[in-house]
């Protein structure tokens, strides 16, 4: 039979780790710096629950939903989840994704501040890091701001030292196109399935239409936000900037991704080999600039904000950043 004070002593322990899955996950404050368990079956009755009144109220400042995050079984899931992760020797760690810790223990900041899906995974860094999330859109536009970036400095080699040749420039050029594209299909499979996700009861025709993979991506990235908005006004493929994205320069994509040699043109009238090795810099740039703002524009059209935290954006000296996202002022 458990006596009072081994349940106690359990209710303290779990209780001490949820507070550092909390500081694990940038929620902590600087007064949890090391992490260490206490012998709390050595504690006398008042003491615990003393200790235990003031773990609660640490975990309740910690800014996760203080009633949630309270309950027994949110307290349980965060000890278990620090078990799991103490037995790795807290190696980086994959929590789960942001849907079902928050149907665990309530909202956390991340999915606000950052501006990630439902379907984000979070991965627990280490102690005072903070919680990274990883879903496709962020880390495809990340290879967009450095392959492009590598881009422009190859450019900027080229105007110092006359003697290199254009191959590694043409090179970073279609890999900064492809990745454009690579973002603009993740862009709209992710508000797809984060409809899905938030809306198990959702209309059968929307469904269908929103998860038929033989659209073009053309259709899917127009029609989608609107589906996925519930009013149905479809962004136009006949007007800036969608117009040219899907129109001359997706066909520069397809002669990358379906090379053919040869002079024969294709049934819209390019000739795939000629646009392969037609990789000028403001081919290059336009490419980005009109994804950059197609995404804008979708993303503006299916959740009313103006543009993903996650979206880089072009800084004073030329180049692609990115927006630092700071958890501490988020905390409730």
């Amino acid at each position: 039979m458990i006596t009072d004070h081994a349940l106690l002593a359990l209710e303290a322990e779990r209780l001490r780790k949820a507070c550092y899955m909390a500081v694990a996950l940038g929620l902590g404050d600087e007064r949890i710096r090391e992490v260490s368990i206490p012998a709390y079956l050595g504690y006398p009755i008042q003491q615990l629950q003393q200790h235990s009144e003031g773990l609660r109220s640490l975990l309740a400042g910690l800014g996760i939903d203080k009633e949630r995050i309270l309950n027994p079984s949110a307290v349980a899931w965060l000890a278990d989840a620090f078990d799991m992760w103490a037995a790795t020797e807290f190696a980086i760690f994959d929590l789960g994704r942001l849907v079902d810790i928050e149907a665990q223990i309530g909202e956390l900041v991340h999915g606000r501040v950052m501006d990630c899906p439902a379907y984000a995974h979070v991965i627990l860094q280490g102690f005072h890091v903070g919680a990274g999330i990883r879903f496709p859109e962020y880390h495809l536009a990340t290879d967009l701001r450095l392959m492009m970036n590598l881009y422009l400095d190859c450019q900027d080699m080229m105007k110092v030292d006359l003697s290199l040749t254009d191959e590694p420039n043409q090179s970073l050029g279609r890999s900064v196109i492809l990745t454009c594209f690579n973002l603009l299909e993740a862009f709209t499979s992710g508000l797809v399935a984060e409809y899905l996700i938030k809306n198990l009861n959702a209309d059968s025709d929307i469904v269908r239409e929103l998860e038929d993979k033989n659209a073009a991506l053309s259709r899917r990235f127009s029609r989608v936000p609107g589906l996925v908005r519930g009013d149905r006004l479809f962004l136009d493929l006949q007007q800036p900037p969608l117009a040219k994205l899907f129109g001359e320069i997706k066909w520069r994509r397809d002669s990358f991704v379906h090379c053919e040699p040869g002079s024969a043109p294709t049934k819209r009238g390019y000739v795939k080999e000629a646009f392969f090795h037609e990789i000028g810099a403001p081919l290059v740039s336009e490419t980005v600039d009109l994804t950059l703002d197609a995404i804008t524009l979708a993303w503006n059209r299916a959740t009313g904000k103006k543009r993903p935290s996650w979206l880089p954006s072009y800084q004073k000296d030329g180049r692609l950043g990115h927006r630092e996202v700071s958890l501490s002022r988020w905390k409730s």
